[in-house]
């Protein structure tokens, strides 16, 4: 428990947000779920690869794409009209961007009634090949419900008709956005690319000052403004768009990386970039609105379909990836962006801490600290290296070390930085020591729940305090009554003052909620055992020796122990 706690605080500190669609962070959506496309579902024949079809339901659940798109292949190709093989390689392989196989899937997925998305992609792919006429074919005229539909077939239709030279067609098909409040930003953005591209400087400028009066604009529009002001000569400190542009890179740092960094990326502009833009914009919308992940990951895949050396896309898809905890692709992503930077290597070092992959993170981490010695953060994550590693001396030296060079951080930082440090001082049996970084802790933030409970429960587990020690898992109970280790603080509170059957309940509930703690159902054993039921405490000890979740040492040893003479 303790490892994922601190795994999820280094989430918390050193993930860095990409802000892609600011302008839609309100606004809902229709949900959507690709693998819904089909509902009739039939069983697998003699002609599908069984082995492969298992051994892609099982590479899924390990959350490998890579691996379950090409089993899913191998078997879809065995039988090729499975509804089920078609759907699910369909999300797989668009997953994975093995678009070969996901347009074809899609031509299949097109002739169903509920597609959906199938025909806008074929859509999408047209206009990457340049066949405007037959994307304008697969791009219907209709109101439709959708809100990823109702953007993307209007932009499709607005660019196949700019790339065909009917420039009146091709801002008349974007005027179904201007009319809807939410889509009103799309629409003056595609209308400013699309004058660009048809020589429209006049139109263009026009466009990007209607843009501004919305509020901050997405980044890729910042971008887009930024080269076509420059070719102009215009990108000056009046213009109301760098302003703009200056307010987003102050305001934060991941913001301005993507924006300086990689401005040399919109150097132009095009069908296929307008098209694409148009998916990134909806994949963050989507992400946004809380829908399905792997639907935003769609769009996201499909932009970068149509642009695949966009560095901005690959950025925001590995960040969708990584809050889905597909870790391995979020670093496959990150490893194509080009150039590279300090963040990114950053964050694909947080991703081998999540995947236990402490050697890889280790070397990116003294890398970077050999270039940023006095980076708080940096620092802050190298001490949750070690401490994760079992180097618990190393990791109290960082941990020291941040706190003396903390200045003007929040406060629940700072106290998290203290309550680290004090985990690894009760790894190392100093507990006064521990005490001190916990009171501290708790001095600046004294409403942490987590704070409260682990003090309160290392002094019930020391048997001292206990009465104070009761009254801070009390007051982390009270501040979240549905945390099931507090439940089991309090089970073992219980416990230790000798009520057996009040904390039977307590007890009952927390290993319920956390089957797979070693701990949690060793202490409902312990109750079990001081109420006389001694078989119930019999499973729940044997129970308890097959989980290595929060196993150690001492646990096993005292488990084999009461085991043996029960």
């Amino acid at each position: 428990m303790k490892k994922v706690l601190f795994a999820l605080f280094c989430l918390a500190m050193a993930s860095i947000g990409f802000v892609g669609g600011l302008w839609f962070s309100g606004y809902k959506m229709t949900p959507m779920v690709l693998s819904n496309s089909i509902k009739s579902v039939r069983h697998l024949p003699e002609t599908a690869d069984l082995g492969a079809y298992l051994a892609g339901i099982l590479a899924r659940n390990n959350q490998d794409v890579e691996e379950a798109a090409n089993y899913y292949e191998q078997a879809y190709l065995g039988d090729p009209k499975n509804p089920e093989l078609i759907r699910e390689t369909y999300l797989l392989s668009g997953l994975a961007g093995h678009f070969d196989v996901f347009m074809q899937t899609a031509e299949q997925l097109a002739e169903y009634k509920n597609s959906y998305y199938a025909p806008l992609f074929l859509a999408s792919a047209a206009i990457k090949q340049e066949k405007y006429e037959q994307a304008l074919k697969l791009s219907p005229v209709f109101n439709s419900p959708d809100y990823a539909q109702g953007v993307l077939y209007a932009v499709i239709r607005a660019w196949s008709h700019a790339a065909l030279g009917h420039d009146i067609r091709a801002f008349q098909a974007l005027i179904p956005l201007k009319t809807k409040e939410e889509m009103k930003g799309i629409y003056w953005y595609q209308r400013a690319l699309i004058a660009i591209y048809l020589n429209q400087p006049q139109t263009a400028k026009e466009a990007f000052e209607q843009l501004i009066q919305l509020e901050m604009p997405t980044i890729t529009s910042l971008m887009a403004a930024r080269w076509f002001y420059t070719s102009l000569n215009e990108w000056t400190n009046d213009n109301a768009m760098k302003q703009k542009y200056e307010t987003a890179v102050q305001k934060n740092n991941a913001l301005g990386e993507i924006l300086v960094t990689r401005a040399d990326e919109f150097q132009g502009v095009s069908p296929t970039f307008g098209v694409a833009d148009t998916f990134f914009l909806i994949s963050t919308v989507w992400d946004g609105q809380g829908k399905s992940a792997e639907t935003g990951l769609m769009f996201n895949q499909l932009a970068l379909y149509l642009m695949p050396e966009s560095n901005v896309y690959k950025i925001w898809g590995g960040e969708q990836f990584e809050a889905i905890e597909y870790y391995t692709e979020a670093n496959k992503l990150y490893d194509s962006v080009n150039p590279t930077s300090d963040t990114i290597l950053f964050k694909k070092a947080l991703n081998f801490m999540m995947m236990n992959q402490m050697d890889e993170a280790e070397k990116i981490l003294l890398w970077l600290s050999q270039r940023m010695p006095s980076h708080v953060m940096l620092m802050t994550m190298l001490g949750n290296l070690y401490r994760d590693t079992n180097r618990f001396q190393m990791a109290e030296q960082k941990y020291n070390w941040v706190l003396e060079h903390i200045n003007g951080a929040d406060k629940k930082e700072v106290a998290r930085v203290y309550f680290m440090r004090a985990v690894v001082q009760d790894k190392m049996g100093h507990k006064e020591n521990r005490d001190d970084s916990l009171l501290q802790a708790l001095t600046i933030t004294p409403n942490d729940s987590e704070i409260l409970n682990y003090l309160g429960y290392v002094w019930l587990d020391e048997e001292k305090n206990i009465s104070e020690a009761m009254q801070y898992i009390y007051r982390a109970h009270q501040l979240a009554p549905k945390k099931p280790h507090i439940w089991d603080s309090l089970a073992w509170g219980y416990y230790r003052q000798g009520e057996y059957q009040k904390a039977l309940s307590f007890a009952e509930r927390a290993a319920d909620m956390i089957p797979y703690s070693a701990l949690v159902q060793s202490h409902l054993g312990d109750i079990y055992l001081a109420l006389g039921r001694k078989r119930e405490a019999g499973y729940q000890y044997h129970k308890a020796l097959n989980l290595k979740e929060d196993m150690t040492d001492n646990l096993k040893g005292q488990l084999l122990q009461k085991v043996s003479v029960q």
